[in-house]
């Protein structure tokens, strides 16, 4: 019983989530509504309307009924970013990239000024011989 009444409120909270805030739009039940513009941030005159309240911005829809074509407006949420994620990858790729070349330089420059003395040392001996 108590699963249910928990189901049932769920489902409620949804709907009441992805129902728009305009009555005029949501209560036109035989309205084709599709979206026209972009996520656009409300202006300061707009704040306190029904589909500015939650996100701070709009997006406009256009409704086409039997008897004339109406345009509202919904809340929408905004783009988290403007930039792809794939930009990111690429450009830590080439950060990777240059690193990768960047020590390869530096090992064989290393080796360039090695004294003869370096290049007759063992690398399996220890630098500190006494110590252990």
């Amino acid at each position: 019983m108590k699963s249910t009444a928990l189901l049932a409120a769920l489902v409620v909270a949804v709907l009441t989530l992805c129902a728009s805030a305009d009555p005029k739009l949501r209560s036109k039940l035989g309205d084709q509504c599709h979206a026209v513009g972009d996520c656009l941030p409300c202006a300061k005159s707009e704040a306190n309307e029904n589909w500015c309240r939650g996100t701070g911005h709009k997006q406009e829809l256009l409704c086409k009924s039997e008897t004339a074509n109406t345009t509202v407006y919904e809340r929408c949420i905004p783009p988290a970013a403007n930039q792809d994620f794939s930009v990111v990858l690429t450009f830590e790729a080439a950060m990777c990239g240059i690193l990768a070349l960047a020590s390869v330089l530096l090992a064989k420059e290393k080796k360039k000024h090695m004294s003869s003395f370096d290049l007759r040392k063992d690398p399996r001996q220890p630098s500190k011989p006494f110590q252990t």
